[in-house]
Order: C-alpha cells, then sequence, then structure tokens
C-alpha cells in the first residue's frame, strides 16, 4: 500500500513539472515568432502598399498650360471625323473635364458641331461625313448643318488648326473623303493637320502602329504635320499597375495633344476668302451630295441659305444658277 502511494505522488510530481513547463514557456515564449507555416507570410500592416510612380508628365502639362494662359490670341481648331472614333473623348481629355457628351450612338448629324472654349482655345467637334448611304442620311440637315459650320468659320477669326480623328485600323475611304473635304476643298491645303489615332490601348510601344504604315498614309495622298496615338481612359476592376499604366499614359497622350496644339498651331489664322465663299459653299456642296449618292444641285437649299443671308429672292436665284452653270 505504501509503495501505491509513493508511486502516485512520484507521478504527480512528474505531472505538476510537466504543467508548469508548459506554463513558462507559453508565458516567456517570443510574441512576434510565428508558426513554421507563417514563416513568410507579413502581417497585413507591413505588407507594402503599390504605389503609382509619376513620370513628369503633370508638371510637363502645368507648364504648357501655363504657356497657353499667356497667350491671349485666340485659336480656332477643328476636330473632325466621323461618328464614333473618340472626338469627344479626345475633347475631353484635352479640356480634363467630362465637358463633350461621349455618345454610342452608330449615326450622327453630318457637319454638326458643338464648340467648346478652353483658354485660349475653341475647339469645334465636328462630325465628318459616315458612311455614304443615302438612304440614312438627312440631306436638308446635313447641308443645314454644313452652312452653319461654314458661316460660323467665316465669321470667326479663322483656323489655326486641324485635328483629324480616327481609329486605329484600316485607312479607309471615309478617312480619305474627310480629308479631301476639310483639307484640301474647305482650307486649300492652308491650314496644318494632326492625325490623332484612338483605340489604341493594345500598344505596347506608343505610336508604334503610326509608325508602321506611314507609307500607307503617303500613299493615299494623307499628309500630317504631326500625328499621335492616344490612350482610353482607364476601366475599372483593373490592377493597380494596369490602372497607373493607364493614368501615366493618359497623362502622356494629353500632353503630347496639347503640345501639338501649341507648336503646331498657325500664328495667323486662315481665313475663310469673302470672294469666293459662295464657290467654296458650292465646291463642298457638290462633293457631299455626290459622296451621298443625292441629287446635284440643291437649288432650293442654296436659294434659301443666300435669302437668309441677306439676299432678296431674285438675286439669290441668280447667284445659285451662275454657280451650277
Amino acid at each position: 500500500m505504501c509503495k501505491v502511494i509513493a508511486n502516485l505522488i512520484s507521478l504527480l510530481t512528474v505531472l505538476v513539472f510537466v504543467i508548469a513547463a508548459v506554463i513558462i514557456a507559453i508565458i516567456f515564449a517570443p510574441k512576434d515568432v510565428p508558426p513554421p507555416y507563417l514563416a513568410n507570410v507579413k502581417p497585413a500592416a507591413l505588407v507594402e502598399k503599390f504605389v503609382c510612380k509619376s513620370t513628369g508628365f503633370e508638371k510637363k502639362i502645368e507648364d504648357i498650360l501655363t504657356k497657353m494662359s499667356e497667350d491671349y490670341k485666340e485659336k480656332n481648331v477643328i476636330v473632325f471625323g466621323e461618328t464614333g472614333v473618340g472626338k469627344s473623348s479626345l475633347i475631353n481629355m484635352i479640356m480634363n473635364a467630362n465637358v463633350a457628351q461621349v455618345s454610342d450612338r452608330a449615326v450622327g448629324v453630318t457637319f454638326e458641331y458643338q464648340k467648346y472654349s478652353f483658354l485660349n482655345l475653341n475647339i469645334y467637334d465636328t462630325i465628318g461625313l459616315g458612311e455614304p448611304d443615302g438612304g440614312t442620311v438627312n440631306k436638308k440637315k446635313a447641308i443645314s448643318e454644313l452652312l452653319k459650320l461654314m458661316t460660323k468659320l467665316k465669321k470667326s477669326s479663322g483656323i489655326n488648326l486641324i485635328i483629324l480623328v480616327m481609329k486605329k485600323g484600316r485607312i479607309n475611304d471615309i478617312l480619305k473623303s474627310n480629308y479631301k473635304l476639310i483639307v484640301e476643298i474647305m482650307t486649300d491645303f492652308k491650314v496644318p493637320v494632326v492625325l490623332v489615332v484612338t483605340h489604341a490601348k493594345d500598344e505596347k510601344v506608343r505610336n508604334k502602329w503610326i509608325q508602321n504604315n506611314q507609307q500607307y498614309f503617303r500613299a493615299n495622298n494623307l499628309i500630317f504635320v504631326a500625328e499621335t496615338t492616344v490612350c482610353g481612359t482607364p476601366i475599372h476592376g483593373l490592377s493597380d499597375e494596369m490602372q497607373c499604366y493607364f493614368k501615366n499614359c493618359l497623362l502622356e497622350s494629353r500632353f503630347d495633344v496639347l503640345r501639338l496644339i501649341q507648336d503646331k498651331s498657325l500664328k495667323q489664322p486662315y481665313r475663310i476668302p469673302e470672294l469666293n465663299f459662295l464657290k467654296l459653299i458650292c465646291a463642298m456642296f457638290n462633293f457631299v451630295l455626290d459622296y451621298f449618292g443625292f441629287p446635284i444641285p440643291l437649288w432650293t437649299e442654296l436659294s434659301d441659305f443666300l435669302q437668309e443671308h441677306g439676299f432678296d429672292p431674285l438675286e439669290a436665284i441668280r447667284r445659285v444658277n451662275a454657280m451650277f452653270h
């Protein structure tokens, strides 16, 4: 009996020592040593947050805007292109504000325009020629808008720069027709033209597509004083790294376009000649009507236009007949 009691006492003593050792180990164990399976995992507070590094274009934009604000000479810039190529998005980028309504509609009113003012710039967001389908184009509306645009430009201080906007892709007949109408017929090659290519977000090297297609532009007699591609607005849901890429690309695009406007605009704007204004209107009418397959000429529309601008009915008819005969 005594032997059993002694064994129990010994067992209890060992148990007490084991428990005491465990308690001491817990109390004095290092607090910052993670379990082995978490050895390489940083606490949430220590995880480094992604920082989007500036590429310096904020300062460059600030500098060029300062130069533009100090230039008190008004500049008139025509932004031209078919519906859906990104003209309004380009203007919003230039002005760094959502002033131009971005539309996804497939059909716009040909020659319809909106004027936006920014610093010393007057920007005319103008819908150019689209698909030559006479069945869907309102000819009277198109002619009316063309007359409004020409009258507005004639009354302005002149045209300093043309920006032709196209989507990245094939050089099509619509682009060539818009170029011919505005650059050749309307301004007689006397206003510098900048090409802006949109929808180029998949480019790994900016302007690479333009460089690779220079020969095709020249082969189609599309001559520009400068060309650039522009990035689109960042898409929600992208990684921090991709959001940063688009942010910096957008800043670089804005700087490039502002710089081209500043550097390539005419110092003395091109004025639409008063003497040949009606002949110019006639030439543009003929080109547009032929493009859409409309009957030529539209005496009524031209006669109404002249009467609205001070001609009596008989004189208006005489002038219209003289233009077409």
